[in-house]
């Protein structure tokens, strides 16, 4: 009978697909224990300025099983989640189990009622509700497995459902800062001479008036240089900070640059701090010119 009830909730879940919280609304707050026995609350973790991706999943469910085993939220954790390779501490990652019927037998995947073993693996807290099940869909709206919520820190959800790493990492722009610089173009593509100052467009994308940044620039994986831009950039301005001449060879090129330390203090979002750009040297001598015509003919 459970799997019965289990493929009818199944179907119900995937057609009531306008159910989900209004983007922008405030997410409600909620303390689980994931199955390793640590308690997360989720205010806690978005007041420390954390993003918090939620995968509402059931262990029946198809879909949740396919995108489960895609490894974006795994690869997103292992990125910048507590013991990030890339920024650590930037993210959290919660699966909840969806389904009050489910079993602990069932997350392992040795239960009847599942898709596999859905705890070995996961890098990041799974965390069954139990009775707390039915409350939790009803607070965050859920009308189908899966839901994957972004939470920022500012406490306003979002769907960004079934996204790649790269696209989930991207959704973290829109959230709401109060500093977040980072440097949004490069140099000139195309460069004719070997000697030249490079530019990097920085933007704040932060609530408050950015004062100063730090820029750290290096060429071909060379070694970098700290460039302190000081001014007053408003919240969702850019401007373009001139580097220090440099000379280069004819060819090809690529430039790095990161933005840190925005107002003397802390960037609240450090997913997009660093960006590479390339630009190509081209000294070739233009050809036929100067060309004049006095347009006095019929060609």
């Amino acid at each position: 009978m459970k799997k019965i009830l289990s493929l009818f909730a199944g179907v119900v879940f995937s057609v009531s697909v306008f159910a989900q919280l209004a983007p922008g609304s405030t997410a409600p707050n909620w303390t689980f224990t994931d199955l390793n026995g640590n308690s997360w609350t989720l205010y806690t973790l978005t007041a420390a300025g954390k993003t918090v991706f939620i995968d509402v999943s059931a262990t029946w469910c198809a879909p949740c099983w396919a995108y489960h085993n895609t490894g974006s939220l795994e690869t997103i954790y292992d990125e910048y989640g507590p013991t990030g390779t890339v920024v650590p501490g930037e993210i959290m990652v919660f699966f909840i189990e969806g389904d009050a019927a489910t079993t602990i037998a069932d997350l392992n995947g040795t239960g009847g009622n599942t898709q596999g073993d859905w705890v070995t693996g996961t890098n990041y807290p799974i965390i069954d509700p139990g009775t707390a099940t039915n409350t939790f869909n009803t607070n965050y709206a859920i009308g189908y497995f899966p839901t994957v919520y972004k939470v920022c820190p500012d406490n306003k959800i979002y769907e960004v459902g079934q996204a790649s790493p790269q696209a989930l990492l991207n959704s973290i722009n829109s959230c709401t800062f109060a500093t977040d610089a980072f440097p949004s173009a490069g140099p000139v593509s195309l460069q004719c001479a070997t000697t030249f100052a490079p530019t990097v467009t920085i933007k704040n994308n932060g609530t408050t008036t950015m004062t100063s940044v730090d820029v750290t620039y290096s060429y071909d994986a060379g070694s970098p240089t700290v460039y302190n831009w000081t001014g007053s950039l408003a919240a969702g301005a850019t401007t373009v900070v001139t580097l220090p001449s440099a000379t280069f060879t004819a060819g090809a090129h690529t430039m790095d640059a990161t933005t840190s330390n925005p107002n003397a203090g802390l960037d609240n979002n450090n997913t997009n701090n660093s960006q590479t750009y390339s630009f190509t040297i081209n000294t070739a001598a233009a050809t036929g010119a100067p060309y004049t015509n006095n347009m006095t003919t019929a060609t």
